[in-house]
């Protein structure tokens, strides 16, 4: 068992340096995937951490021993780390860099899809996507989003607006199968007139990706 480097008198800023550097090295690592100190001083220099190769060493073994996160390492020299193979998932603040391509594709191209309380939910997701894709200046991830288009085969059409209620009322039915009442004046008559819904799929119109 490795020893845990003796702990250090430290300022606040510091120490909030040091927790940044940590957290951003546990969202480094994967499981089945080993990566060696110098990957993840890669890695941390991708966001704009700046780490020596011991103190990545020191933040490890800490990590480690000491707070019981479930990484190892292979024992080999050099060491890679990986989480554990049979680990329980730990949810970490923060995205890196294939998450945040993901959902920043998500919200300019999917959004409509989306019910609202789920778009709502994502709303703090999506701003963090973009914060982190700013940081990863270096990764090629941060320019994919920009060099993809979708197309429509024919001309767009221009929606109409739909009110967020009628929206919301609409598909919460879809979801929760069930039956909605709408008006509707048909363009030959006069009259409004109320009718039963039956929700049973929202489509989206095709496209073409070049």
């Amino acid at each position: 068992m490795p020893k845990t480097p003796p702990t250090r008198a430290s300022t606040p800023g510091k120490e909030l340096d040091t927790f940044k550097r940590r957290l951003a090295i546990l969202q480094c690592l994967k499981r089945g995937v080993g990566r060696s100190v110098r990957e993840l001083m890669q890695q941390l220099a991708m966001q704009q951490i700046q780490a020596s190769e011991r103190s990545v060493q020191r933040d490890l073994l800490i990590l480690s021993a000491r707070h019981g996160y479930p990484i190892e390492s292979d024992g080999q020299n050099p060491a890679r780390w990986t989480w554990r193979a049979q680990a329980e998932d730990i949810s970490l603040p923060g995205t890196d860099p294939a998450t945040a391509l993901a959902l920043i594709m998500l919200q300019k191209h999917a959004k409509n899809l989306l019910p609202p309380d789920a778009l709502q939910a994502l709303a703090p997701k999506f701003a963090a996507a973009e914060k982190a894709l700013g940081r990863h200046t270096d990764n090629a991830k941060t320019r994919w989003a920009d060099r993809i288009a979708v197309i429509h085969r024919a001309l767009p059409l221009i929606p109409p607006p739909i009110a967020p209620a009628v929206r919301e009322a609409v598909f919460t039915a879809l979801a929760t199968n069930t039956q909605v009442h709408v008006h509707y004046r048909k363009a030959y008559e006069g009259e409004l007139k109320q009718y039963p819904l039956h929700p049973q799929a929202w489509s989206c119109a095709k496209a073409s990706f070049t």
